[in-house]
């Protein structure tokens, strides 16, 4: 329906009721459809900041609607998504060609156990040394063939040593099994934005009665409520940080998904 007047009122002219509902009913209904229009819009809640903007950027061949960061204004993102995804692409293929030779290399230290383990009864002298170095090579490759699987699927950053090296905007760590007391340090000397809020999730995976413990960081635990890390029949627990102000990043907010 057209938002128009339908009946003009002459000065002094009849003023007949039907003809002043007619007009009232197709102001009511103009409303009613209208109200049906902005009900079908992009709202923000009540509680939002008066101050954003969600007008949409000029079209930009490729880019993703972000918002900018004044979290106030709608643009372009710097990056195309199809380039990303290609590179991630890429690098999935990259990490399953490299996924094949370690299988490989695995396989060979296995062999190669068989191979020493036949040799103990006749080498008595290096019996212990040959079967520790045997069992260590093993499951060196093993642990390299299972980082090896989890970069294809989760591209997880964390050395032996459990240092977590944090990058700008929101990533996700998975740590290999953690099997005795461990203490996961932070490593910030790569974030490159300041400005930036940083969210990043960690998942843990424990063996029964291990304890975990973190440096680098202050953290505050959410609702000042630190949970129980060590394993208490929960073997896998997600750990969600939160940079509290944008930029300084000596304190942390912490919560905890897995059980407490």
């Amino acid at each position: 329906m057209d938002l128009k007047r339908t009946t003009d009122f002459k000065e002094g002219g009849p003023f007949r009721s039907s003809v002043v509902n007619t007009e009232f009913d197709y102001q009511l209904a103009c409303l009613e459809q209208l109200e049906d229009s902005i009900g079908r819009t992009v709202t923000f809640p009540q509680y939002a900041p008066m101050n954003l903007n969600i007008n949409l950027p000029m079209p930009d061949a490729g880019k993703s609607i972000i918002w900018n960061e004044s979290e106030n204004s709608l643009i372009n993102s710097s990056y195309k998504v199809d380039d990303v995804v290609e590179q991630s692409r890429s690098f999935c293929e990259q990490t399953g060609q490299k996924l094949s030779e370690v299988k490989s290399i695995a396989a060979t230290v296995s062999g190669q156990s068989v191979a020493v383990a036949n040799m103990r009864s006749e080498t008595s002298v290096y019996r212990d040394t040959a079967e520790e170095c045997a069992a260590s090579a093993l499951a060196s490759a093993n642990k390299a063939a299972i980082n090896a699987v989890n970069s294809l699927y989760n591209q997880f950053e964390a050395s032996e040593s459990f240092t977590i090296i944090l990058k700008d905007g929101v990533t996700i760590y998975q740590l290999p099994l953690i099997e005795e007391p461990t203490i996961i340090d932070f490593d910030f000397s790569q974030l490159t934005s300041p400005a930036n809020i940083i969210n990043f999730e960690v998942y843990l995976r424990f063996s029964e009665f291990t304890t975990i413990e973190f440096s680098g960081a202050e953290f505050i635990w959410l609702n000042q409520k630190e949970p129980n890390l060590a394993s208490n029949n929960t073997m896998t627990k997600i750990l969600t940080f939160r940079n509290i102000v944008p930029g300084n990043y000596d304190q942390w907010l912490v919560s905890m998904e897995g059980g407490f």
